[in-house]
């Protein structure tokens, strides 16, 4: 083999590692970094009596909308994230790269329950989309709406610190 053909072979390898670095980085790398999100506090009712109060981060940006609950590893059943999307749409929801088992309670624009998914698997990408169109969505940690006896026709306050 000739010194070029040897030169050639060792930079084709290192230029192959090099690729293989990024493939195994994107695929196995650290999650993106997570959104900073709005807080605030959210009471659910069925007028005139308060069925709960709980803590809320605000997801309603993109990036916000897009990242959600993915990678955490624990939430208090005090806690939850409440998604406000720009306009009624039919809202359509997945749990890539989330940990936690999570019940979706999804709004209409009154901030009135629509529709309630029950128990969404982790890192299920099979989408979750009622047949009605909303606004709003509040992940909480799976078994609460059942706890909490949620109804279609609840509603919710929602304060921002």
């Amino acid at each position: 083999m000739s010194k070029k053909s040897s030169m050639n072979a060792i930079a084709a390898f290192v230029v192959g590692c090099v690729f293989l670095s990024f493939a195994v980085v994107s695929c196995w790398g650290s999650p993106p970094t997570e959104p900073q999100f709005g807080q605030g506090e959210m009471t659910i009712m069925r007028v005139p009596l308060e069925i709960k109060k709980l803590s809320v981060e605000i997801a309603e940006t993109p990036n916000q909308l897009q990242y959600g609950l993915m990678f955490r590893k624990e939430m208090a059943d005090d806690h939850g994230m409440i998604f406000v999307f720009p306009e009624t749409q039919q809202i359509s929801m997945w749990m890539k790269n989330t940990f936690l088992p999570l019940d979706m309670v999804f709004f209409d624009e009154a901030q009135r329950i629509i529709a309630i998914h029950e128990n969404a698997k982790p890192h299920d990408e099979t989408r979750i989309a009622p047949d009605v169109k909303g606004k709003y969505v509040l992940e909480i940690n799976a078994g609460l709406a059942k706890k909490w006896d949620l109804q279609i026709g609840d509603q919710f306050l929602l304060s921002r610190r």
